[in-house]
């Protein structure tokens, strides 16, 4: 079913489903060293933090809700980044 099931997920979101397609499509194009990079900057900007220096500079998306969204954006793609997927 591939990608195909993110669409059946209860909570779907486009806009985080479109993030989540975007760490698969990173993992996959990314080499070693980048992986590398993304995952640690990923791991320091999402979960719990005393700070979210990425998250707040996306701010101005979404209106009074752009920190929770753009967190949630950052936290969709790092799961796209780190799902194990077969290359076909």
């Amino acid at each position: 079913m591939g990608n195909f099931s993110l669409l059946l997920e209860d909570d779907f979101d486009y806009d985080l489903c479109s993030a989540r397609l975007l760490g698969r499509d990173i993992a996959t194009i990314a080499t070693r060293s980048t992986m590398q990079a993304v995952n640690e900057l990923l791991q320091g900007e999402t979960g719990v933090q005393e700070e979210y220096f990425l998250v707040e500079a996306m701010s101005g998306r979404y209106g009074s809700k752009s920190f929770t969204k753009n967190l949630d954006l950052l936290e969709a793609l790092y799961k796209g980044l780190t799902e194990k997927h077969r290359k076909k």
